[in-house]
């Protein structure tokens, strides 16, 4: 009987495993979308759209708005950046890496505040802050971390053992990094 009922558990377990979460909403409608971060100061995300080729210097990326509840607010809200990929959002700047740039954008006027240029870069990916305001750039070809603090944007880590690396995350003050 025992058995019977840890079998009925394990598959009553598996069906809901399967079925997996359901989306709260979606939204179409745009052009490579690689990012996606919540602004907690304006109650909205910002949407990166590559719109081309991921390494292409081509001046057709942009970055979208949306709701929270999905609606878009403005499609193309910044413009012309080439594959703008990883976004971090830190008291009203939005970070962007674009290839070989890291991008500064003042979230309350819209406008790019600075390009910061990656010498010897290849593939910006993802950036994250952390609580001190240092932003962290992830460079996938160049198995590099890059480092801004204050007006310093320098490499402030390369090793092959990187692997690749993609994802970021500064958790309790440590950097995280997920490679490929």
């Amino acid at each position: 009987m025992k058995l019977i009922a840890l079998a009925v558990l394990l598959l009553l377990a598996s069906v809901a495993h399967a079925a997996g979460p359901e989306p709260v909403w979606k939204t179409d409608g745009f052009a490579n979308p690689e990012s996606a971060v919540y602004s907690t100061q304006q109650k909205l995300l910002y949407v990166s759209n590559i719109n081309g080729a991921p390494d292409a210097k081509d001046g057709n990326g942009f970055i979208s708005q949306l709701a929270l509840d999905g609606r878009v607010i403005k499609r193309e809200w910044l413009k012309g950046l080439n594959a703008p990929k990883g976004m971090a959002y830190y008291f009203g700047m939005l970070y962007v890496a674009d290839i070989d740039q890291l991008i500064e954008i003042d979230t309350g006027n819209g406008r790019i505040k600075r390009r910061l240029k990656a010498a010897g870069a290849k593939f910006l990916n993802d950036v994250t802050v952390s609580s001190n305001g240092t932003v962290f750039v992830s460079d996938m070809v160049t198995n590099t971390i890059w480092r801004l603090s204050g007006t310093d944007f320098t490499p402030w880590l390369n090793d092959a053992a990187l692997e690749n690396p993609n994802g970021l995350l500064v958790d309790k003050g440590q950097l995280v990094v997920a490679s490929w």
